[in-house]
């Protein structure tokens, strides 16, 4: 029986309700063999991804950059046989003492998140993955230095996040 060809679908949503609008959309069109990651910026500046890690399933594409009190859509259908485990971060404003990091981590064999926000520095990929390992489904942290907050919930091969200031 011949596999279905991988597609990669990254759709950039511009103010909260289209990302509202495209939430229930998805919801009702999701699919066992599909990612679909939502990621919302609720802050006031762009974030820029920094980093990105893959442990174990094939990689893809990010959206570089998220607009203020904007969302992005990134699905992707493919055959999942072993889940897919990754973490990105993302990064406010100029590279100074007071840049935000927002960093998101999720397993999606074992319905697992983690987040956490905090000063933009290089990432310790290890430790995240200890701390995703130690996760649950839902995962919130709010900075209380810089005052960035992050939440993520995963159902399944659905991931959404949401930044905030």
């Amino acid at each position: 029986m011949a596999q279905a060809k991988p597609t990669e679908v990254v759709k950039v949503l511009n103010g909260k309700q289209a990302f509202l609008d495209e939430l229930k959309e998805v919801d009702a069109r999701s699919q066992k063999d599909c990612l679909t990651l939502r990621f919302f910026n609720g802050t006031d500046k762009e974030v820029h991804s920094k980093e990105i890690h893959h442990w174990r399933g094939p990689p893809f594409t990010y959206p570089s950059l998220i607009r203020p009190d904007s969302g992005v859509l990134i699905g992707i259908c493919r055959d999942f046989p072993e889940g897919v485990k990754f973490g990105i971060s993302y990064v406010d404003g100029p590279d100074n003492s007071a840049r935000k990091s927002y960093i998101i981590a999720a397993d999606t064999l074992t319905t697992q998140v983690y987040v956490k926000s905090g000063p933009a520095c290089a990432t310790d990929w290890n430790a995240v993955e200890v701390e995703l390992g130690q996760s649950g489904a839902e995962s919130k942290y709010d900075d209380p230095i810089l005052g960035g907050k992050i939440y993520a919930h995963i159902d399944g091969n659905n991931l959404r996040a949401t930044f905030e200031n």
